[in-house]
């Protein structure tokens, strides 16, 4: 049994299980009354006295919500009316059986991992004046198409990772923060040219100059990925967990980061440009399939010692250039690899 202002929530991802805790305060989640009109306890902290407004909250109890259910417009309360305007972090998170969730039109913020871990959700239509997604909303989730309307102005880190069932990003038109690149199924912050979100379906287009943290994770269904050129910076943990099977860095990328491939277990083929400059921590743990890496730098750049399993130091064949393979044998991190052969 879960303990008061804990919640345990197990996460399986390519046949493992890892374990998250969220902790709030030592006594209880924050929120200010409970709502019990509609046949189930609703949990609501007050966002404004002045304005009658109140956000949906975790209350003391894990609540499981299941099925279809509705955001009420408005609450009452103390013989005051309230408008319901805003979705709390982990409001619902956890909620393994709610598979529909519809939202009133007041709602214009929907706070970090409210929705995450609801692994039944199979439809999302977001609020037409909704303003905010935190990080990690809607993580975990089963729908398979996303549409972002107009009115959003912020998208969190890894809003819609390791919903792996999604194959489809639209954003209106009419958004001034965000586009899908022309129907390339993904969202772009258009004032950094960043890739925000991508999906199975994304093609990635030629504007892009960051990939972002998660932006890819547990896309179990992404196989190829082509990387424009104009791409410069890729995020930590922006492939973990995904399907991807061969990636081939952009020239101008400098910097692997951390776990960029971690649990990537379908990545069979990698090829490093002689532009990288350092491979960051745990890229490819648990990337067992890695058979062939092809490195075109004659100077070795440095690795840390956990960025690849021991099984790919035992199994994969390093591609090296001509006359470098002396080389690569002696210097740390490299000289592990069992198989190194000029290309």
């Amino acid at each position: 049994m879960l303990s008061k202002g804990k919640l345990q929530i197990i996460i399986r991802v390519g046949g493992l299980a890892m374990f998250l805790l969220f902790f709030c305060s030592s006594t209880s989640w924050a929120y200010d009354f409970v709502d019990r009109s509609r046949g189930v306890k609703i949990y609501y902290t007050v966002v404004s006295e002045e304005n009658r407004t109140v956000e949906v909250a975790r209350g003391d109890e894990w609540e499981r919500y299941e099925g279809n259910y509705t955001i009420p417009r408005v609450v009452r309360h103390n013989g005051k009316r309230y408008r319901v305007v805003a979705i709390g972090k982990r409001a619902f998170a956890g909620c393994d059986e709610l598979r529909n969730i519809t939202f009133s039109s007041n709602i214009t913020r929907i706070d970090s991992a409210a929705f995450s871990h609801c692994e039944s959700l199979t439809r999302l239509n977001l609020p037409p004046q909704l303003k905010y997604l935190g990080d990690h909303a809607f993580a975990f989730c089963a729908f398979p198409y996303v549409k972002i309307p107009a009115s959003v102005s912020h998208i969190g880190k890894g809003c819609f990772s390791y919903c792996q069932y999604v194959v489809d990003i639209l954003i209106d038109e009419k958004n001034t923060t965000y586009s899908d690149g022309g129907g390339c199924s993904c969202i772009i912050d258009k004032t950094s040219d960043r890739l925000v979100q991508g999906c199975s379906g994304t093609i990635i287009p030629d504007m892009v100059r960051r990939i972002d943290d998660e932006a890819f994770a547990g896309c179990v269904n992404l196989q190829n990925l082509e990387i424009p050129e104009s791409v410069i910076e890729i995020g930590a943990d922006a492939f973990r967990s995904s399907g991807i099977s061969g990636f081939h860095f952009p020239s101008g990328v400098t910097d692997v980061s951390d776990r960029l491939f971690y649990n990537c277990q379908s990545l069979k083929e990698l090829h490093l440009p002689r532009t990288l400059l350092s491979i960051g921590s745990k890229v490819f743990y648990n990337c067992s399939a890695l058979k062939k890496i092809v490195v075109e730098s004659y100077d070795p750049l440095p690795i840390q010692d956990d960025a690849f399993p021991e099984e790919v130091f035992s199994s994969a064949q390093l591609l090296v250039p001509v006359t470098a393979d002396d080389t690569y044998r002696a210097l740390d991190g490299w000289k592990r690899f069992r198989n190194i052969v000029q290309q």
